[in-house]
């Protein structure tokens, strides 16, 4: 009976070992692993939804977003132009915007400015095919 104990108490300590090897060392399965890049798409995602084509989108670098609460407030300022909706990553620091008209870049940098931010830096590239469907 003692025997039994002990090789259940072993048991008990052996998985919980595995347990927090297993956590520690940042190890996850591949639909762990899929589940995360879904939801990194998702925090992409625009809230506002466009009606027509995209044309453009820009990626502006942003300098002390760092908070979900100044992320709100950049993404706010931008989707009120019209013909743009944009999604912020605090993380990297950049805002993606899609654009379905031309927006100037000072636009976007006024948007920013309102939110009480600054701008570092511009990029704009024409629309992937992937990136149409919003």
């Amino acid at each position: 009976m003692g025997l039994i104990i002990v090789v259940g108490i072993m048991a008990v300590i052996m998985i919980a070992g595995i347990i927090y090897s297993f956590h520690h060392f940042g190890g996850e399965t591949p639909a762990q692993r899929k589940m995360k890049e879904e939801e990194a798409k998702k925090r992409l995602a625009p809230k506002k939804i466009l009606k027509g084509k995209i044309i453009e989108i820009k990626t502006v670098n942003v300098s002390g977003m760092e908070t979900d609460e100044s992320k709100k407030l950049v993404e706010g300022h931008i989707d009120r132009i019209y013909g743009a909706a944009s999604a912020a990553d605090i993380k990297k620091g950049l805002v993606k915007v899609w654009l379905e008209r031309t927006v100037m870049d000072s636009d976007i940098i006024v948007a920013v400015g309102q939110a009480g931010f600054k701008v570092t830096g511009i990029s704009s590239r024409e629309p992937l095919p992937e990136d149409t469907d919003l």
